[in-house]
């Protein structure tokens, strides 16, 4: 099918497919480019707080389970993720609500209240959140690999950690934070769906992305990401001895190429013959030697780098 693009003056972005099927459901993502490769030692965690305070409430719905509400009544599958690069909201809904959707996402990311009560009590929700991080040896094991595949650069930290909220998080920085990063020019709205793209771009002209203007000096004018990493002359190891957890995981990380490199195409093709119960990984770890419960091969790619894991 064709992709259809549109970028409005102030620099809101939409991407724009129709399914190859024809169900009336429709696919909304809407992509903000910011993460934690953003952020400096004083707002570390501040990427993945802010989405959840997105959740808070606005001035058309004042509190959390407003919004919920809005998104029950349309049978609507709604959620959100930070990622190191980009932070995430998705909704799946029937083609009959693609226009509630957009217009309540609008809402949630340009007018955010941030009201401190409900800030104070998300705070204690996103420590808690790091805690359940802290016991599991998944995340655990992902987060040491990161630190050295990625040392030097600004891809070595974590996304969230425990030790981010040692200190809490200052509520003026992390307003700023916001304020600096969820401008419609940092906005892409990727959308899969059987309604014409002109009519979502009307959709998208009277929703709240369009209330302010053009911003020039945004936030990668203060805060920019290190793409440098430190030389690796020798084979890497890091050992983490975990309490209360009987099994052993292990992960065999590389540095590879950029999203924009074709080798990431002849990765993807080794990702899926390692793969699956009949994948190579499988068949030699499991079937013929019964190592292994579960194993995988997994890929990233950056601007100007990447890892296959």
């Amino acid at each position: 099918m064709t992709i259809q693009t549109y970028i409005f003056p102030n620099g809101f972005r939409i991407i724009y497919e129709k399914p190859k099927n024809n169900l009336p459901i429709s696919s909304v993502q809407l992509f903000c480019d910011v993460g934690s490769v953003h952020e400096d030692d004083s707002v570390r965690g501040a990427s993945h707080f802010i989405e959840h305070m997105c959740f808070k409430g606005t001035n058309k719905f004042p509190k959390s389970k407003d919004i919920l509400i809005q998104f029950d009544r349309i049978g609507a599958d709604f959620n959100a993720y930070t990622d190191k690069r980009l932070t995430c909201y998705h909704v799946k809904c029937g083609d009959d609500y693609v226009k509630n959707s957009i217009h309540l996402i609008s809402d949630m990311l340009m007018n955010s209240t941030f009201v401190k009560t409900e800030y104070n009590k998300e705070y204690k929700v996103v420590v808690e959140e790091n805690i359940k991080n802290e016991n599991d040896p998944d995340v655990i094991l992902e987060e040491n690999l990161d630190k050295l595949l990625y040392k030097g650069s600004s891809y070595e930290f974590e996304i969230d950690n425990l030790r981010y909220h040692k200190k809490r998080l200052d509520y003026n920085a992390v307003l700023d934070y916001y304020h600096s990063f969820y401008i419609p020019s940092r906005f892409v709205l990727s959308i899969n769906t059987n309604i014409s793209f002109d009519t979502i771009r009307q959709i998208v002209l009277k929703s709240q992305f369009m209330k302010k203007k053009a911003i020039l000096n945004d936030g990668l004018t203060k805060r920019t990401i290190s793409f440098m990493i430190t030389p690796q002359l020798k084979p890497q190891y890091y050992l983490h001895k975990k309490t209360g957890i009987i099994t052993n995981l292990v992960s065999i990380g590389f540095r590879t190429c950029s999203h924009s490199s074709k080798d990431k195409y002849v990765l993807n093709l080794l990702k899926k013959i390692l793969n699956g119960l009949s994948g190579r990984l499988s068949m030699i770890l499991r079937e013929e030697n019964g190592l292994t419960y579960s194993s995988q091969a997994v890929a990233d790619y950056y601007e100007h780098l990447g890892d296959f894991i």
